[in-house]
Protein backbone atom coordinates (compact mmCIF):
# COMPACT_ATOMS: atom_id res chain seq x y z
CA UNK A 1 0.00 0.00 0.00
CA UNK A 2 1.29 3.47 -0.92
CA UNK A 3 1.01 6.04 1.88
CA UNK A 4 0.54 9.59 0.61
CA UNK A 5 1.79 12.14 3.12
CA UNK A 6 -0.41 15.22 3.41
CA UNK A 7 1.21 18.48 2.37
CA UNK A 8 2.18 20.67 5.32
CA UNK A 9 1.43 24.37 4.85
CA UNK A 10 3.18 26.61 7.37
CA UNK A 11 1.72 30.09 7.85
CA UNK A 12 3.36 33.07 9.52
CA UNK A 13 1.06 35.02 11.85
CA UNK A 14 1.96 38.74 11.88
CA UNK A 15 1.68 40.20 8.39
CA UNK A 16 0.03 37.07 6.95
CA UNK A 17 -2.67 35.44 9.10
CA UNK A 18 -2.75 38.43 11.47
CA UNK A 19 -2.82 42.06 10.41
CA UNK A 20 0.38 43.95 11.16
CA UNK A 21 -0.19 45.46 14.58
CA UNK A 22 2.78 47.77 15.14
CA UNK A 23 1.90 50.26 12.37
CA UNK A 24 -1.67 50.46 13.69
CA UNK A 25 -0.49 50.97 17.28
CA UNK A 26 1.95 53.63 16.09
CA UNK A 27 -0.88 55.48 14.34
CA UNK A 28 -3.05 55.37 17.46
CA UNK A 29 -0.18 56.66 19.61
CA UNK A 30 0.21 59.58 17.21
CA UNK A 31 -3.49 60.42 17.59
CA UNK A 32 -3.42 60.26 21.39
CA UNK A 33 0.11 61.37 22.27
CA UNK A 34 1.37 63.20 19.16
CA UNK A 35 4.39 60.91 18.83
CA UNK A 36 5.98 60.37 15.42
CA UNK A 37 4.78 56.92 14.26
CA UNK A 38 8.29 55.98 13.16
CA UNK A 39 9.58 56.54 16.70
CA UNK A 40 6.78 54.46 18.23
CA UNK A 41 7.28 51.69 15.67
CA UNK A 42 11.00 51.58 16.37
CA UNK A 43 10.41 51.49 20.13
CA UNK A 44 7.86 48.68 19.89
CA UNK A 45 10.37 46.70 17.86
CA UNK A 46 13.30 47.42 20.17
CA UNK A 47 11.75 45.56 23.09
CA UNK A 48 10.03 42.88 21.01
CA UNK A 49 12.88 40.30 20.99
CA UNK A 50 12.65 39.57 24.73
CA UNK A 51 8.84 39.68 24.68
CA UNK A 52 8.50 37.28 21.74
CA UNK A 53 10.76 34.76 23.49
CA UNK A 54 8.69 34.81 26.67
CA UNK A 55 11.51 36.35 28.68
CA UNK A 56 9.43 39.32 29.85
CA UNK A 57 5.71 39.65 30.58
CA UNK A 58 3.40 42.05 28.77
CA UNK A 59 3.33 44.55 31.64
CA UNK A 60 7.14 44.69 31.57
CA UNK A 61 7.11 45.16 27.80
CA UNK A 62 4.78 48.15 27.99
CA UNK A 63 6.75 49.64 30.89
CA UNK A 64 9.88 49.60 28.72
CA UNK A 65 8.01 51.09 25.76
CA UNK A 66 6.50 53.84 27.93
CA UNK A 67 9.88 54.73 29.43
CA UNK A 68 11.47 55.07 25.99
CA UNK A 69 8.59 57.22 24.73
CA UNK A 70 8.51 59.35 27.91
CA UNK A 71 4.90 58.36 28.56
CA UNK A 72 3.06 57.63 31.77
CA UNK A 73 2.89 53.81 31.94
CA UNK A 74 -0.86 53.46 31.36
CA UNK A 75 -0.56 49.70 30.92
CA UNK A 76 -4.30 49.05 30.78
CA UNK A 77 -4.71 51.54 27.92
CA UNK A 78 -1.74 50.13 25.99
CA UNK A 79 -3.17 46.62 26.31
CA UNK A 80 -6.53 47.84 25.08
CA UNK A 81 -4.96 49.51 22.05
CA UNK A 82 -3.00 46.43 20.95
CA UNK A 83 -6.03 44.19 21.34
CA UNK A 84 -8.13 46.55 19.23
CA UNK A 85 -5.76 46.15 16.28
CA UNK A 86 -4.45 42.61 16.85
CA UNK A 87 -6.88 40.78 14.60
CA UNK A 88 -6.77 38.22 11.84
CA UNK A 89 -6.74 38.96 8.12
CA UNK A 90 -10.18 37.55 7.38
CA UNK A 91 -9.35 36.60 3.77
CA UNK A 92 -6.21 34.71 4.71
CA UNK A 93 -7.89 33.07 7.70
CA UNK A 94 -10.77 31.99 5.48
CA UNK A 95 -8.33 30.48 3.01
CA UNK A 96 -6.61 28.63 5.85
CA UNK A 97 -9.95 27.19 6.96
CA UNK A 98 -10.47 25.75 3.47
CA UNK A 99 -6.92 24.41 3.19
CA UNK A 100 -7.18 22.70 6.58
CA UNK A 101 -9.73 20.28 5.12
CA UNK A 102 -7.12 18.74 2.82
CA UNK A 103 -3.71 19.61 4.29
CA UNK A 104 -1.85 19.85 7.59
CA UNK A 105 -1.71 23.49 8.66
CA UNK A 106 0.88 24.99 11.00
CA UNK A 107 1.00 28.47 12.50
CA UNK A 108 4.70 29.27 12.96
CA UNK A 109 5.00 32.60 14.65
CA UNK A 110 7.16 35.01 16.61
CA UNK A 111 4.62 36.02 19.23
CA UNK A 112 4.22 36.69 22.95
CA UNK A 113 2.20 34.40 25.20
CA UNK A 114 -0.33 37.10 25.99
CA UNK A 115 -1.02 38.02 22.39
CA UNK A 116 -1.22 34.38 21.33
CA UNK A 117 -3.77 33.83 24.08
CA UNK A 118 -5.74 36.82 22.76
CA UNK A 119 -5.85 35.21 19.30
CA UNK A 120 -6.97 31.89 20.74
CA UNK A 121 -9.72 33.53 22.77
CA UNK A 122 -11.10 35.49 19.81
CA UNK A 123 -10.55 33.23 16.80
CA UNK A 124 -10.72 29.45 16.23
CA UNK A 125 -6.95 29.22 15.85
CA UNK A 126 -6.62 25.70 17.22
CA UNK A 127 -9.52 24.46 15.12
CA UNK A 128 -7.93 25.70 11.88
CA UNK A 129 -4.25 25.03 12.58
CA UNK A 130 -3.24 21.51 13.49
CA UNK A 131 -0.07 22.82 15.17
CA UNK A 132 0.80 26.21 16.67
CA UNK A 133 4.58 26.62 16.94
CA UNK A 134 5.32 29.84 18.83
CA UNK A 135 8.54 31.60 19.77
CA UNK A 136 7.22 32.33 23.26
CA UNK A 137 6.88 28.59 23.95
CA UNK A 138 10.17 27.51 22.40
CA UNK A 139 12.44 30.37 23.47
CA UNK A 140 13.66 30.64 19.87
CA UNK A 141 12.44 32.77 16.98
CA UNK A 142 12.50 33.13 13.23
CA UNK A 143 15.77 34.71 12.05
CA UNK A 144 14.62 38.20 10.99
CA UNK A 145 14.22 39.28 14.61
CA UNK A 146 16.74 36.95 16.20
CA UNK A 147 19.98 37.44 14.30
CA UNK A 148 22.22 35.93 17.00
CA UNK A 149 20.50 32.57 16.79
CA UNK A 150 21.01 29.61 14.45
CA UNK A 151 18.69 30.58 11.54
CA UNK A 152 17.63 26.96 10.99
CA UNK A 153 16.77 26.15 14.60
CA UNK A 154 13.10 27.11 14.71
CA UNK A 155 12.40 25.41 11.36
CA UNK A 156 14.06 22.20 12.50
CA UNK A 157 12.04 22.31 15.71
CA UNK A 158 8.87 22.86 13.70
CA UNK A 159 9.65 19.83 11.52
CA UNK A 160 10.26 17.78 14.66
CA UNK A 161 6.93 18.81 16.19
CA UNK A 162 4.95 18.18 13.01
CA UNK A 163 6.89 14.99 12.25
CA UNK A 164 7.50 15.78 8.60
CA UNK A 165 10.31 16.57 6.15
CA UNK A 166 11.32 19.90 4.57
CA UNK A 167 10.40 18.63 1.09
CA UNK A 168 6.81 18.15 2.22
CA UNK A 169 6.42 21.74 3.48
CA UNK A 170 5.34 25.06 2.04
CA UNK A 171 6.32 28.06 4.19
CA UNK A 172 4.40 31.34 3.81
CA UNK A 173 5.96 34.47 5.32
CA UNK A 174 5.93 38.19 4.54
CA UNK A 175 9.68 38.60 5.12
CA UNK A 176 12.25 37.21 2.70
CA UNK A 177 14.79 36.88 5.52
CA UNK A 178 12.62 34.23 7.12
CA UNK A 179 12.25 32.29 3.88
CA UNK A 180 15.95 31.95 3.04
CA UNK A 181 16.91 29.34 5.69
CA UNK A 182 13.70 27.41 5.01
CA UNK A 183 14.61 27.23 1.32
CA UNK A 184 18.09 26.05 2.23
CA UNK A 185 16.56 23.23 4.27
CA UNK A 186 14.50 22.17 1.27
CA UNK A 187 11.11 23.74 1.91
CA UNK A 188 9.06 25.40 -0.81
CA UNK A 189 8.36 29.01 0.10
CA UNK A 190 5.97 31.83 -0.72
CA UNK A 191 6.67 35.50 0.00
CA UNK A 192 3.24 36.79 0.99
CA UNK A 193 2.09 40.04 -0.63
CA UNK A 194 -1.69 39.78 -0.86
CA UNK A 195 -4.47 37.22 -0.84
CA UNK A 196 -4.77 36.88 -4.62
CA UNK A 197 -1.03 36.34 -5.07
CA UNK A 198 -1.08 33.79 -2.24
CA UNK A 199 -3.91 31.82 -3.83
CA UNK A 200 -2.12 31.80 -7.18
CA UNK A 201 1.21 30.71 -5.73
CA UNK A 202 -0.37 28.03 -3.56
CA UNK A 203 -2.37 26.68 -6.48
CA UNK A 204 0.83 26.35 -8.48
CA UNK A 205 2.70 24.52 -5.71
CA UNK A 206 -0.19 22.23 -4.81
CA UNK A 207 -1.14 21.23 -8.34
Amino acid sequence: MVVIELKVIIFDAGGVVVERAFPAVSAKFKEKYGINPEITYSTLGRHWPLFQLGKILEDEYWMLVAADLNLEPNIAHFKKVIRQVFKVNQEVFGLAEQLAKKHVLVLLTNISREWLQHLRENYPVDQVFHHVVASCDLGIAKPRLNADQNPFEIYLKCLEIVKTTPANCILIDDHEENLVPAKQLGMQTILFKNINQLKTDLSSLLS
